[in-house]
């Protein structure tokens, strides 16, 4: 049976959600006309490049990996929130292109435990299981040729057993709160779209999948200003580009559903505003929590590289634009991973345990 459909109609263009012309139209353009690209060279940077910034990170993490498959974080001695998902997503990726052999049945083992940890009845909400579907998904697209037959039909009956209504925090099952929440909403309906998108059903009488995406996403498009940027509470700008990353991540999996439209209009838009506000060296701007993080710059390079593919028919000179910074931003951040001992996730010199700089959730 198809997914339960308790979709509403949906405004068709920005202006019916109340969000104005783009006030930038044309600039970015304007920008690359003038452009005089005598003398430039190529960047260098390849997907190896992207691959070998993973790595170091994802050995690190796996040696943090309890029997159970659990991440067990070595600062805090338990495991935290989304970390281990996000853990096998990157170490997936990392094998689907030949990587981590010798670390495999570590990989196997924590995917294991994410799904069937996310299916269980007692699933806590202090694990924030917004955030684990597209991690899950990722890892589960990553592996299908990897795994033997018997495991991944394993991962793929557990995860049909998730009931989002359940499992996730910024839900309601009656449907009338929707817009209050903010980019948890936007990481889960990505996940179910993506969890569709690979094959893996959900119960016949619940909500999932597309039609999740679609109820939940809906009310998130008023969140959105005129320039394609998120307005999470106060405004921190590493809220504004992860939660871009994630519908957009879900579009490129194969999302088609009714609000593809507005919101590949609005990553043009936020795409665009990107190119200007990050600095020429390929950083992201400082401001609001989650802020001064290395993966601040890889989720911008995820964002450009996507945009470079939107365009790269129809417009290779901003499909260029958009491949180069990829390449600024990965640039930016590989002296933390490739200088500095031991590695770190935020851009200070503190002692890991001393927590420096970290936000307090």
């Amino acid at each position: 049976m198809p997914p339960l459909n308790v979709m509403s109609p949906h405004p068709r263009s920005l202006a019916d959600h109340g969000i104005g012309a783009f006030p930038i139209e044309g600039v970015v353009n304007g920008i690359l006309a003038q452009a005089r690209p005598a003398g430039w060279t190529p960047s260098g940077t390849t997907r190896s490049s992207y691959l070998d910034i993973m790595e170091p990170v994802v050995r690190l993490a796996a040696s943090w990996i309890a029997n159970t498959g659990a991440l067990i974080d070595p600062v805090i001695h338990e495991e935290w929130a989304q970390t281990t998902p996000r853990f096998v997503s990157s170490a997936a990726i990392l094998l689907h292109f030949n990587r981590i052999a010798d670390l495999r049945d570590i990989v196997f083992r924590a995917l294991s435990y994410c799904c069937s940890r996310m299916a269980a009845p007692d699933f806590p909400k202090s694990s924030a299981g917004d955030f684990w579907m597209r991690e899950i998904i990722t890892a589960y697209d990553c592996l299908t040729d990897l795994a033997p037959a018997p495991l991944l039909a394993e991962w793929k009956n557990t995860l049909a057993q998730v009931v989002p209504e359940q499992a996730y925090v910024a839900v309601d099952s009656t449907h009338t709160r929707l817009r209050e929440f903010h980019n948890w909403a936007v990481y889960s309906s990505a996940g179910e779209s993506m969890r569709e998108l690979a094959g893996i059903g959900g119960g016949s009488d619940v909500l999932w999948g597309n039609c999740f995406f679609n109820t939940y996403m809906a009310e998130q498009v008023h969140r959105f200003t005129a320039y394609g940027m998120y307005r999470d509470p106060d405004d921190p700008i590493t809220y504004d580009i992860t939660t871009r990353l994630q519908f957009a991540a879900a579009i490129a999996r194969g999302y088609n559903g009714p609000l593809r439209g507005l919101l590949e209009e609005i990553l043009r838009r936020g795409n665009q505003t990107l190119l200007l506000f990050l600095s020429p060296d390929g950083f992201v701007p400082f401001g609001g929590r989650s802020s001064q993080f290395n993966f601040q710059e890889a989720i911008a390079c995820a964002l450009c590289e996507l945009e470079a593919i939107r365009y790269r028919q129809s417009d290779p000179r901003l499909a260029g634009a958009f491949k180069r910074q990829a390449h600024r931003c990965a640039n930016a951040i590989t002296p933390w991973f490739r200088d500095s001992t031991p590695l770190r996730h935020i851009k200070n010199q503190f002692k890991p345990e001393s927590r420096h700089g970290c936000d307090p959730y």
